[in-house]
């Protein structure tokens, strides 16, 4: 199928493979790995003008009988479903046309948003369901280069502290139910976030769920003390006094 302009174009990098897809919600996926690399790189660097030399050893295409034949091919493949109107290049380099949408970047350029100006009422109010989505996702799940490894760990701080800062902001708004959904996020992801483990602990007694609220706490006393060999920043008694605190804010500037 072909997309008619670039504005309809996305890049969907926030899945285990890239892919290409209208506004429409049609998937144009690659046909081939190199192509969907060479996708992925390009997404991840939107705004870049990147050599072919450096795409040519960053996508593998080095141990080809032509790699310079074979990155003609991946960028064939990719113009054909997009009917030319995804890239943009010259001989010696290559982009993204002007226009095209990337959701990985589009969710870092939120999540850095809200952490310069903090998670105030007004920032978090009706945050895009397809967003809160995207905070459950990592980058590129199948792709193990280093440049995608780099790019996955850098989203995974990012997006644990906005989870984190959302979980914040709720339990001091009174959503307790919600604060317990962002927190549990955290701490599946990080476990020895002690942070995050103080959110959910008090977003599960502010819904008064104290029965869990003991059972957690005691689940983190073993895993603190089994992989760490200590003890938590605050005791349960503490936990049981402490009121629910400011919403995280500033963390990534």
């Amino acid at each position: 199928m072909h997309v008619q302009t670039c504005e309809d174009l996305e890049i969907r990098l926030l899945s285990g493979s890239p892919a290409l897809a209208s506004r429409g919600g049609v998937s144009i996926l690659p046909a081939s790995s190199h192509a969907a690399r060479l996708v992925a790189f390009l997404g991840v660097h939107r705004g870049e003008r990147v050599s072919r030399d450096r795409l040519v050893d960053l996508l593998g295409l080095s141990r080809a009988a032509d790699p310079r034949a074979a990155l003609r091919k991946a960028v064939w493949q990719v113009n054909n479903s997009t009917d030319g109107r995804f890239l943009r290049g010259t001989r010696t380099d290559l982009g993204l046309a002007d226009g095209v949408r990337v959701d990985y970047q589009e969710a870092r350029e939120r999540c850095l948003g809200l952490l310069r100006r903090g998670f105030t009422e007004v920032a978090t109010a009706d945050l895009p369901a397809r967003f809160r989505a995207q905070l459950e996702s990592e980058v590129l799940g199948e792709f193990e280069e280093d440049w995608v490894v780099a790019c996955r760990q850098e989203w995974q701080r990012l997006r644990l502290e906005v989870l984190h800062g959302l979980a914040e902001a709720e339990l001091i708004r009174g959503n307790a139910r919600a604060a317990v959904i962002s927190a549990e996020q955290v701490v599946r992801c990080d476990p020895l976030r002690e942070g995050a483990w103080h959110t959910l602990l008090s977003a599960l007694l502010a819904s008064r769920h104290r029965a869990a609220a003991r059972q957690r706490f005691n689940e983190l006393v073993d895993l603190l003390r089994d992989d760490l060999g200590v003890a938590p920043m605050f005791s349960w008694e503490e936990l049981l006094e402490d009121p629910p605190r400011a919403p995280v804010t500033g963390l990534w500037v």
